[in-house]
């Protein structure tokens, strides 16, 4: 599982991976947040919830970037995520076509909540 914190210290993004078999799946789930205009998280309006989480769907990895989908638009076309490791449980995450994909938000390996 992987976290991004908002400037303001509270978490605004989840990414939970799960093996499913031989198929990776998971969840996408990014808080409702104020944000400047480059995506960056300046304050978490509301946490992220399951509620509202994105099935993630069509995984790719390509050397060390997962890609893989959120939710469909009403257009049809689905919101792309790149998800990169860039060192020791750190990571950044990009949401393709728009501006955090110039500006990836960064992230946190997490434990789970049943590790602890």
């Amino acid at each position: 599982m992987w976290e991004g914190k908002c400037q303001d210290g509270a978490t605004f993004l989840v990414v939970d991976l799960q093996l499913d078999g031989a198929q990776l799946g998971g969840t996408v789930s990014i808080g409702n947040m104020q944000g400047d205009n480059t995506g960056a998280c300046l304050m978490v309006l509301a946490p992220p919830s399951p509620e509202h989480s994105q099935r993630i769907s069509s995984v790719s990895a390509k050397q060390d970037i997962l890609s893989f989908n959120g939710a469909k638009r009403p257009d049809g076309t689905f919101a792309r995520f790149e998800l990169k490791e860039t060192g020791e449980g750190k990571g950044e995450l990009k949401l393709l076509d728009t501006p955090v994909a110039d500006h990836p938000w960064q992230l946190v390996k997490a434990r789970k909540p049943e590790d602890h």
